[in-house]
């Protein structure tokens, strides 16, 4: 399987690369960029408005690599910190729902807690 790149400012040098090491290459455009020099037909194309926020990052988490060309490193900076948060926050949730839906070490302890119980009844009555 073909790891897939999207590429912001996809004017040259990075696309032709990426191509020529074998990703599949997805070029992220405004309506009215002009494709002039990505004529290639292993470019793909998505069209995003780059002010909607979470379109934009629904692309990039799709996507196994990004390489934003055009943006300030204060916006990606903060842009990967929050799709970091995000992940965390979803690995947090999902050990949660592990713990709630597999309760292999919970059912264990219960069930030894319960035979002392019943063996100190046991032996209380006696």
């Amino acid at each position: 399987m073909t790891k897939k790149v999207l590429v912001t400012g996809a004017g040259g040098f990075i696309v032709e690369e990426a191509l020529r090491r074998g990703y599949d290459v997805w070029a992220a455009v405004r309506a009215t960029t002009s494709r002039e020099f990505l004529k290639d037909s292993r470019i793909n194309f998505v069209e995003l408005d780059f002010t909607d926020g979470d379109k934009f990052k629904s692309a990039i988490e799709a996507h196994h690599g990004v390489f934003l060309t055009q943006s300030n490193g204060a916006s990606v900076s903060s842009l990967v910190k929050e799709i970091e948060s995000r992940r965390n926050h979803e690995n947090e949730s999902s050990n949660k729902a592990a713990m709630v839906d597999a309760p292999g070490w919970w059912t264990l302890a219960l069930a030894i807690v319960l035979m002392v119980w019943l063996a100190l009844a046991w032996r209380l009555r006696r």
